[in-house]
């Protein structure tokens, strides 16, 4: 019997794509496992995401600028839960995403169009051209854009809140479930509406991550049999004219799903906190100790936190 169904193993790999396009377009493409694009095809790509309102992608990139203190009175104007700010005495810090000005760009209030405008300022161009309606107001409060390396230098609390990161998971349906339920970060899943397992490009079978307990007695002889009946019947169903996002109802919570976590470091942190514990699934635990080896290299600031929280990657 033709195998329906194969193995792979979790993963985690840290988005360091440096263009704000193409890291978006690169991440929004992990829904529907498209190919990499080139920048011209991402620049179209967001600008489509962009007129038909599809917004949560646009979440997946941080920008951040230092301004003076004097904008604090309009920022307190500012209500979105995409904009995080922070006074440093004669500055201000923000950090913010595309969907933040997108979003609030045809304000009428005075002080949320000077803040709009200094924080659309420091954009590179061609970031600036997406938004529509951008305003041309020029800021009063001298906007610079800064780096995750000036952050960095910041005091603890403050770094904690405004350093950011992405990562691509890879693990099976039921950890991704888990994962984003935690709101104060943006996600991007693979998705079974649109990716259909029977085409040649997913190998025309189920690719699924192994379960942990796999080869405990009497148990791979169970798995390997309602795997196999799970992959048949949805190549089936497909056949005689089910739709892929029909199709899934019989797929298993072992299917493999590439998911794209986009946070804050202090957020990453709370994951951590709480999906580590030992009442926590292990197959969750198993994927984000992949993503704490990596984070623990990129961030000292995180080694720190976790060692003082008692938290073993």
């Amino acid at each position: 019997m033709e195998p329906s169904f194969t193995f792979t193993q979790p993963a985690a790999v840290r988005v360091m794509t440096p263009d704000p396009i193409d890291r978006i377009a690169d991440i929004a493409h992990s829904c529907y496992r498209v190919e990499p694009k080139t920048h011209a095809e991402n620049r179209q790509f967001v600008g489509r995401l962009i007129a038909d309102k599809h917004l949560a992608m646009l979440e997946h990139y941080s920008f951040h600028v230092l301004c003076s203190s004097f904008a604090l009175d309009d920022l307190r104007l500012f209500n979105s839960p995409f904009i995080r700010y922070d006074n440093l005495g004669d500055h201000l810090l923000i950090s913010y995403t595309l969907r933040t000005l997108i979003e609030n760009v045809d304000t009428s209030v005075p002080g949320v169009r000077r803040v709009i405008a200094t924080m659309c300022d420091p954009l590179p161009p061609e970031v600036q051209e997406l938004i529509p309606g951008a305003i041309s107001l020029a800021s009063p409060y001298e906007p610079q854009a800064v780096d995750s390396a000036f952050i960095a230098t910041l005091p603890k609390p403050i770094a904690r809140r405004h350093l950011w990161f992405s990562y691509r998971l890879t693990t099976d349906r039921g950890v991704t479930h888990e994962l984003v339920r935690h709101r104060l970060c943006s996600f991007a899943q693979e998705s079974t509406r649109y990716c259909n397992y029977s085409k040649d490009r997913f190998g025309n079978r189920l690719v699924l991550i192994r379960p942990l307990d796999y080869d405990e007695p009497g148990r791979q002889a169970i798995y390997d049999r309602a795997f196999q009946l799970a992959g048949e019947s949805y190549l089936a169903l497909l056949q005689i004219g089910a739709r892929a996002q029909e199709a899934r109802a019989v797929l298993p919570n072992a299917l493999k799903a590439d998911l794209v976590i986009s946070a804050y470091l202090d957020e990453w942190e709370h994951i951590f906190d709480l999906r580590l514990r030992p009442v926590a699934h292990p197959e969750c635990r198993r994927v984000l100790r992949l993503v704490g080896s990596d984070l623990v290299s990129a961030s000292p600031l995180f080694a720190e936190d976790i060692k003082e929280l008692g938290i073993e990657i």
